[in-house]
């Protein structure tokens, strides 16, 4: 969370593995029999989520993830810079889902 600072009104959509961090909303863990608020609480979160990790999915199956990098960190940092602004260019120009919310959104 360094790297990436939050306004105190800000949230984070995460994964439950980042249960307990101040700012990052979580699923339910399945400690015990969850209550249907939960259950409806978890299928909200993850449709959301699952926009995020379609993006993830994105950058994963790019062809120089498909080998085994033996090259330095350094062009490796860059083309994954160079993979996450193109994944996102793509997201622009080619939405999955229909943007939302009160602020304006970037239309081309």
């Amino acid at each position: 969370m360094a790297e990436h600072p939050l306004f105190s009104w800000e949230l984070w959509l995460a994964d439950c593995h980042y249960t307990g961090i101040n700012q990052l909303i979580t699923p339910y863990k399945r400690h015990h029999p969850l209550t249907d608020a939960e259950l409806a609480y978890n299928i909200i979160h993850s449709f959301y989520r699952a926009r995020v990790e379609h993006s993830i999915r994105r950058i994963k199956i790019h062809s120089i993830m498909n080998e085994v990098y033996r090259g330095s960190w350094e062009v490796l940092n860059n083309a994954m810079i160079i993979i996450a602004h193109t994944t996102n260019v793509e997201n622009r120009l080619r939405p999955k889902y229909a943007y939302y919310g009160p602020w304006l959104h970037f239309v081309y």
